[in-house]
């Protein structure tokens, strides 16, 4: 009998992606992470694999590169998300070509830009309200959805008018769980995006743009072994970039604006010290993460121990970011939003090799979108029910109505 045949027959402990843990995911995952860190679960389509929960073995998953592999498991070569599922040393190799574009230097030259984009669209979503008056507005549609996109499309020198396109098909592949190209929506929209990037590398062969400023230039123009990528390698980046670089952004802003719209005080203590809404957006997001869990398992390649559970060569192991997070064994009251906790380390933005490229983009616009919300409004709350998506990795309102007192 197989690893992965053996795997079926084992008690599957949870089940994560069941319709009932939408209703409270955060309450399963911290009761999961005192039952059992390591649990077994199967999803929809009858596949096994392990989360792993606690802080401690999540940093084991995604570092202990000897034993997990974030490679071995892409079902299709053409879906392979580059550099996300790749290990090194073509992992290292493609994170270097790519890092140089969102170092800090880098994102002080688009500041201006994306403060621009949060005084406009906050103008926009607070057009029908009289200033001193007060109305509702729907916050995601109005602002979190265009937002980040618009950001996006400036971070990669792409046309501000494509933004409605490119979010329309990334919602299409992210709705797809764990996007192995089944689906018809997931199908088109993956190749409109892969067309796309197609239709940007060859705009930059004819027109290049300094490597130093656009990315799609900067992969024309790499020689990582003394040759150029391919084709399909230029487009497997940006195709990631085009859908990874503003879903969870719409997600986190929908979480911290709801989170600052139930708790009155914690607004009025950012409005009063608006240079502290970075460190308080960490805190937020550690208390519920935009990414609950990642979206590749990793795929187990030699035995290996992991919170009690021995796991086999073939077995995959899904990192549990949001419930890491929350592991009482590293932080105190980790149910609580303390806005005076220490800083310290989370896996807000994930951790290890696969850290998030984008992070320094996402905690400027973030904290940008928040302190311009905060300065044209007084008072904020929320005005109806709240929709949230349906797939538990990725949790944060879809809908937020907010009754506003404009300032």
């Amino acid at each position: 009998m197989s690893t992965r045949e053996q795997a079926h027959d084992q008690a599957v402990d949870w089940a994560p992606d069941h319709p009932d843990l939408l209703a409270d995911v955060y309450g399963r995952l911290d009761e999961q992470l005192r039952r059992c860190p390591v649990p077994a679960a199967e999803s929809p389509r009858g596949d096994h694999y392990y989360s792993a929960l606690r802080f401690d073995d999540v940093v084991k998953v995604v570092t202990d590169k000897s034993s997990f592999s974030s490679g071995a498991n892409v079902l299709r070569e053409d879906l392979r998300r580059i550099p996300v599922e790749l290990d090194p040393p073509e992992h290292t190799v493609m994170r270097r070509l790519l890092q140089p574009y969102f170092v800090p230097k880098r994102m002080e030259s688009l500041r201006p830009r994306i403060a621009g984009f949060a005084r406009e669209l906050v103008d926009d979503l607070l057009r029908g309200v009289e200033p001193g008056g007060r109305g509702v507005v729907e916050y995601v549609d109005g602002f979190a959805s265009p937002y980040p996109t618009r950001v996006l499309c400036a971070t990669l020198n792409l046309p501000d008018e494509d933004w409605g396109r490119l979010k329309e098909w990334s919602l299409a592949v992210s709705s797809q769980g764990d996007g192995d190209g089944r689906g018809p929506d997931f199908a088109t929209a993956n190749e409109a995006l892969k067309e796309y990037a197609r239709a940007i590398i060859a705009e930059r062969r004819v027109r290049p743009l300094p490597v130093e400023e656009d990315m799609a230039s900067g992969l024309l123009a790499a020689r990582p072994h003394g040759e150029p990528l391919s084709e399909e390698q230029m487009v497997g980046v940006l195709r990631l970039m085009f859908s990874a670089g503003h879903l969870t952004t719409t997600i986190a802003l929908g979480i911290i604006t709801r989170h600052l719209a139930e708790h009155p005080e914690h607004q009025d203590r950012l409005r009063a010290d608006p240079a502290f809404v970075d460190h308080a957006i960490e805190e937020i997001l550690r208390h519920s993460s935009p990414v609950v869990a990642n979206a590749n398992p990793r795929t187990v390649v030699q035995p290996v121990s992991l919170g009690g559970r021995e796991l086999q060569p073939g077995d995959r192991v899904l990192p549990v970011w949001g419930a890491a997070n929350r592991d009482e064994s590293r932080f105190e009251r980790p149910t609580e939003v303390d806005l005076d906790r220490p800083a310290g380390r989370t896996m807000v933005y994930g951790h290890g090799i696969h850290l998030c490229l984008g992070a320094p983009v996402a905690r400027f616009e973030l904290a940008e979108a928040t302190r311009v919300l905060l300065g044209a409004t007084t008072r904020f709350e929320v005005a109806g029910q709240v929709d949230e998506g349906d797939w538990w990795r990725q949790r944060g309102p879809t809908r937020l109505p907010l009754e506003v007192a404009r300032a």
